[in-house]
């Protein structure tokens, strides 16, 4: 994988996002930009793969390619849709900023520890990174006056992407890990809808929910031979929605 490339690719996709959120351009135009700036960054990704998998035709609709894109599109996704708010230059730059270093480092990282090199610590920024990607879409679904069907969907996109990627660094076959991954999203998009319809809301239920989301991804990760059982499930739901339920008014 060629580090310098792929942080060309992340600085342009950042720089595009973050123009169109500062509104130098009509929304369809930023929408057109950031659109091809994603499809350039996955264009990229497929030095991700080793040759023999990104040759073909096939390439472009494997199962493959989606995992590896997934989390960068979320990420992409997530702050187009905040930026889109105008929420002023300061948390524009923050989030260009936090863009490129989920784009750039983050699949860096991602890329390395596949192969077994890498840094040490490596794994941890790439879990620090990848428990931030669903932040953005998680305080835009959450926000007053959103329709519930689109809480739970904004909710569960979130999530699915990066959940998929934080399962499978503990191991386990990509189909395995999706649809695990998908189980705790939708999870995760009925408590958010639940938590909204038990009166919920502020800044802390954002946090509650990626809090839960992480702790489920947690417990979806271990091993066939240490399964999961109920009680845990039931606990990290419980532990969430409290949070939220119990912040200050």
């Amino acid at each position: 994988m060629r580090p310098l490339l792929l942080a060309i690719f992340a600085l342009a996709a950042a720089l595009v996002v973050a123009i169109s959120g500062l509104g130098v351009l009509a929304p369809i135009w930023g929408y057109l930009l950031a659109l091809a700036a994603a499809a350039t960054y996955v264009l990229g990704l497929r030095s991700f793969l080793p040759s023999r998998a990104r040759a073909g035709a096939r390439f472009w609709f494997s199962p493959r390619l989606l995992e590896v894109a997934a989390v960068p599109l979320t990420a992409i996704t997530g702050a187009v849709v905040v930026l889109n708010a105008g929420p002023g230059p300061l948390v524009v730059g923050v989030l260009a900023g936090w863009l490129f270093l989920v784009l750039g480092l983050g699949a860096w990282l991602d890329a390395a520890g596949s192969r077994g090199e890498g840094p040490a610590w490596g794994p941890t920024i790439l879990s620090l990174l990848l428990v931030s990607v669903p932040a953005p879409l998680l305080v835009s679904s959450l926000g007053p006056g959103v329709p519930p069907w689109l809480v739970a969907l904004g909710v569960a996109a979130g999530t699915w992407g990066p959940g998929w990627r934080l399962v499978r660094m503990a191991g386990g076959g990509w189909r395995e890990t999706a649809v695990v991954a998908l189980g705790v999203a939708l999870l995760l998009g009925i408590s958010a809808v639940l938590a909204l319809r038990a009166s919920a809301a502020g800044a802390v239920l954002p946090a509650a929910l990626l809090v839960g989301w992480y702790g489920l991804t947690g417990v979806a990760s271990r091993t066939r031979s240490e399964a999961p059982a109920l009680p845990s499930l039931g606990f990290v739901v419980l532990a969430a929605l409290m949070l939220a339920l119990t912040q200050p008014a």
